[in-house]
């Protein structure tokens, strides 16, 4: 009687499942473009270990934390093969990874403010439940501790399919599965040309922004060759599947739609189907162009095939619902919505996509493949030879047109004068932003703590609104190092041996150090902090004129 119903069920599913075609796909992308205003959403992930012996977290343990924070938020289990991966509510969900990877996925917002409340909001729970069950949580690209062979996969069905095959055709797969976090941004289209005006923009701006954000250069204990080891293991996991794929996408630059990025994951090899709650493995077997040209063991290609199909891709830029863009190291909670800002910033505003894509213009295939393995080796510290300048100035001038294009209101970059004013250690400052947008929020906040006589803003780039009496001690912070140091060029009077430079680089700080030094700075002191798994510095430094003679270690 069984056998006749399970028979019965798999002749209506394949009744409902009816054979999918390239014009039905194009028409699901279609039905995905958004009306009216357009969000942002984040998926963040975290390392898992025990924080006693810093071994990978047990998923006894890690299940434990998700059914309790279920419980206190009334969030649904999610439960594959009989055991708990995840929980929901609406589109807030926290799950495992395939090594035990803690991820939080937030529901997408039109303000950043609001998904850094949620963001801050779960991750102070999960973090408080992992000090319950002895579990620290790192925001870094990498297990620094222990590798693939020393953790076990979590036994969703998914992931043991893909533990099985991905080996074959790319060497670190395992290690990209077991022990990698990264940061995801997602963005919404509002029709055919603005989905795929998008992905070409964030294609081409990706091996720079992987750079960028590259935290993972400690694995099994010790220091690597690379800054992001998460970058190399993905560029190893399956060249069919991941990175850079779709060749056609990116050396065709014009008249290019939805079908085209169709055909490139219909050329990618099949993992498995889905049928009547029966998974039925293909593990590269076919492609699903051949699933839906032949068929397989008697199945149909479905519209729901390709659907699961296109999420067993893992391009940089994934294009689903929404683009998704998947190539940054895990950060700290401020680092993961920088992320979303810069994106922000360019892929809601035309305007600057078409900047973007006329200053990458002279980049092809090759050279986002040769720079995307450059970033993972060196961060942004190479040369861009096409664009006749370092990755880090690309990097710079990309969000510099982020900057200019990102909403004011969303951002409040001068915190730390408003600080030191509320708590009296200064009688008053001088805050200058290049946009109007931080300087009202500054105005606002100053207001609020009853500061506002003790506070003089300035819409200035930089210090070139600054006259050279009005400040004794400059703090310059949160930006690269390369950018500070412009702006310290750009000051001469901070040269007249009274003025204190307190400057706390988010990056390139050994650039920072020889420029100093070349401008006759020299750094009094200097103290590092680890914030969310990554180091900063900050330098306190005068001018002294002559230096000692040039140390090629300095910078270091």
């Amino acid at each position: 009687m069984q056998n006749i119903l399970n028979k019965e069920q798999d002749e209506i599913w394949k009744i409902l499942n009816l054979p999918t075609t390239k014009a039905e796909i194009t028409s699901y992308y279609k039905q995905n473009c958004k009306r009216g205003s357009l969000k942002t959403g984040l998926e963040y992930e975290r390392i898992s270990l025990d924080s006693r012996s810093y071994e990978t977290a047990s998923y006894k343990i890690l299940s434990e934390i998700i059914k309790n924070f279920a419980i206190v938020n009334e969030w649904e289990l999610v439960v594959d093969s009989d055991i708990v991966i995840g929980a929901k509510d609406g589109f807030n969900s926290i799950s495992l990874e395939p090594g035990g990877q803690f991820e939080i996925s937030l529901e997408p917002k039109n303000n950043l403010d609001d998904i850094l409340e949620n963001l801050n909001h779960y991750i102070r729970q999960i973090d408080k439940l992992g000090e319950y069950y002895n579990v620290s949580f790192f925001n870094i690209g990498i297990n620094p501790k222990n590798t693939y062979p020393n953790i076990d996969i979590v036994k969703k069905k998914r992931y043991e399919i893909m533990a099985d095959y991905l080996p074959k055709i790319g060497k670190l797969a395992p290690v990209m599965m077991r022990e990698t976090a990264g940061v995801q941004a997602n963005f919404d289209y509002i029709s055919e040309e603005d989905a795929i005006l998008k992905l070409k923009a964030a294609i081409f701006m990706s091996p720079f922004i992987t750079g960028f954000y590259a935290n993972s250069p400690i694995r099994d204990n010790s220091l690597t060759n690379y800054k992001s080891f998460r970058a190399l293991a993905w560029k190893y996991t399956g060249h069919d599947r991941c990175n850079l794929f779709y060749k056609n996408l990116v050396n065709s630059r014009m008249g290019q739609g939805f079908e085209d990025y169709i055909d490139a994951i219909l050329d990618v090899p099949m993992l498995y189907i889905l049928r009547n709650k029966k998974t039925i493995e293909i593990s590269g077997k076919i492609t699903f162009r051949e699933f839906m040209q032949k068929g397989y063991q008697g199945y149909s290609a479905s519209l729901n095939d390709y659907i699961l199909h296109s999420s067993l891709t893992f391009p940089d830029i994934r294009l689903k619902n929404c683009l998704e863009i998947r190539n940054h190291d895990s950060q700290d909670n401020l680092g993961a919505l920088s992320v979303c800002a810069f994106y922000k910033g360019i892929i809601y505003s035309k305007s600057a996509i078409y900047e973007v894509l006329e200053f990458l213009k002279p980049l092809n295939y090759d050279d986002l493949e040769i720079y995307g393995m450059n970033s993972a080796k060196f961060g942004v510290d190479y040369m861009a030879d096409k664009l006749k300048m370092t990755a880090s100035d690309a990097a710079r001038k990309l969000f510099e047109i982020s900057r200019r294009h990102r909403p004011d209101n969303e951002k409040d970059y001068l915190e730390k004068p408003i600080w030191l004013l509320q708590n009296g250690k200064i009688p008053r400052a001088l805050a200058s932003d290049v946009n109007p947008g931080p300087l009202e929020a500054a105005q606002r906040n100053a207001r609020r703590y009853g500061i506002g006589q003790e506070l003089r803003l300035a819409l200035s780039d930089g210090l070139r609104k600054v006259a050279p009496g009005e400040a004794e001690d400059i703090v310059i912070a949160g930006m690269g190092g390369e950018l500070i140091l412009r702006i310290v060029e750009e000051a001469p009077w901070l040269r007249d041996g009274t003025k204190r430079l307190v400057l706390q680089p988010m990056s390139m700080a050994d650039r920072l150090r020889a420029g100093l030094w070349e401008l006759g700075f020299s750094i009094r002191q200097e103290r590092a902090v680890v914030d969310g798994g990554k180091a900063y510095s900050a330098f306190a430094a005068e001018y002294a004129g002559s230096l000692p003679a040039y140390n090629r270690l300095y910078p270091y």
